[in-house]
């Protein structure tokens, strides 16, 4: 077939490889470009028929009006809050992800997260690596039978449950709209009630308009006292002001943070210097660089899922 005639699609992220050999026998050529500006997007849109993106390009209106060719809109991993889903939509654009591709990825990161503060690890690493031999101050706890909530209960939630079930945890579950977790080891409750009686809580939500600083100051005041809370979602789902006071106000004992509410680091250090210095000098506090959904199996399954997902689309155009 004529190479004008093809499903061009411009990839504007690094992706797997398996991405490019899923679709090698399709009518599709690829033009990457990882190193474009938003600028430079600007002016070269209008040539594709579909886009894949990651977190670091914003697919606003603007883009998409000029892009008056794109029939797909197309992000590896569970995320969609960088694109403008309903403009999108409103112009017959199908967006689509593969959040399943790092569901476990993401659910044993929450566990290593959760295991290293209660058997406080992150203390005793260095402690020892700069010789000192603390038994008794590094006296961790044990998860069986503590309680742990689980708010949002979408692939990464569940395969969360899972492990957490596995330990001898009892696992509470909220999910705002999910009306049966088909699993008879999770106890769906209201958010009420799981935040009262949780030793543990994990947030799993998409960053929507309603999630937005989800976890803040009221939030924090319904908390068990000596709480541990984990996020490895969205950074805007926290409000980091609220889990400052759940330090001072007891509430909060430990937090695992995988994500900010800006990125990367160093921007986040810019617009708020002051609550990263807290969150540094905090020794109940762990941080990871939104790592938690990149394991290679999970870059792997993320991109194959997404090139099939491309394949079927193409068949309707």
């Amino acid at each position: 077939m004529n190479s004008s005639n093809r499903f061009k699609i411009l990839v504007l992220d690094d992706i797997h490889p398996v991405f490019f050999k899923e679709l090698c026998n399709s009518n599709c050529s690829f033009s990457k470009h990882p190193d474009w500006s938003y600028d430079q997007i600007l002016l070269n849109i209008h040539k594709f028929d579909a886009v894949v993106v990651n977190s670091k390009t914003s697919v606003d209106a603007k883009l998409i009006q000029l892009g008056t060719k794109l029939k797909v809109i197309a992000r590896p991993g569970s995320g969609m809050e960088n694109i403008d889903l309903v403009f999108a939509f409103n112009r017959g654009i199908q967006c689509f992800n593969s959040p399943e591709g790092n569901a476990n990825a993401v659910a044993e990161h929450a566990l290593a997260l959760l295991l290293t503060l209660s058997n406080r690890l992150h203390v005793a690493l260095p402690q020892v690596k700069n010789k000192q031999w603390l038994r008794l101050e590094n006296t961790g706890f044990e998860l069986k039978n503590k309680t742990i909530g689980i708010v949002g209960f979408g692939h990464t939630g569940s395969a969360f449950a899972k492990l957490a079930n596995a330990l001898g945890m009892k696992v509470f579950a909220y999910d705002k709209y999910r009306y049966d977790f088909n699993c008879d080891y999770v106890e769906k409750v209201d958010l009420n009630k799981l935040l009262k009686y949780s030793d543990v809580i994990s947030l799993h939500l998409p960053l929507t308009a309603e999630t937005t600083s989800f976890f803040n100051t009221n939030l924090v005041r319904k908390l068990k006292k000596h709480s541990i809370i984990i996020n490895t979602s969205r950074g805007k789902v926290m409000d980091l002001d609220a889990l400052k006071a759940g330090f001072e106000t007891q509430k909060i004992c430990a937090a695992a943070l995988d994500v900010l509410p800006v990125e990367p680091l160093k921007s986040f250090i810019k617009a708020s210097p002051e609550l990263f210095s807290w969150l540094k000098q905090n020794p109940d506090i762990i941080l990871s660089p939104h790592i938690a959904g990149w394991s290679v199996e999970a870059k792997f399954l993320m991109a194959k899922i997404l090139a099939e997902r491309l394949k079927k689309s193409l068949i309707f155009h």
